[in-house]
């Protein structure tokens, strides 16, 4: 088990772009569940987001126009504080197979 929660307030850099990340608890009848909350300048969107404590492990999935996704997944570090960071890369499912890059990196920083 990873000494880490991912929830709380995150900065984001998802491959040059900036913007905030709330991740918080969601009570519901089937249990408790994560959601985020991303806003940049432009837009205000909810994330879906899985969580494995055993290793550290967050998935992010952004949905975009179209049908359109973004998958972040992302491995905890710097400890359960201040210092926390998530950093990792994502991939988006529109592009396409002969693109050379397939992955683009991103690292959320714990603010607060």
């Amino acid at each position: 088990m990873v000494d880490f929660s991912p929830t709380g307030h995150w900065k984001l850099n998802g491959n040059g772009v900036l913007g905030s990340l709330d991740i918080s608890v969601i009570e519901t009848r089937a249990g408790d569940r994560l959601d985020a909350t991303y806003k940049s300048d432009s837009s205000e969107e909810h994330w879906a987001v899985d969580w494995d404590d055993d290793s550290g492990v967050t998935t992010l999935t952004r949905s975009l126009p179209e049908g359109v996704t973004q998958t972040y997944t992302g491995y905890a570090g710097g400890g359960s504080g201040r210092n926390a960071i998530i950093a990792g890369s994502f991939t988006q499912s529109d592009t396409p197979a002969s693109d050379p890059r397939q992955q683009f990196g991103w690292v959320a920083w714990r603010q607060k």
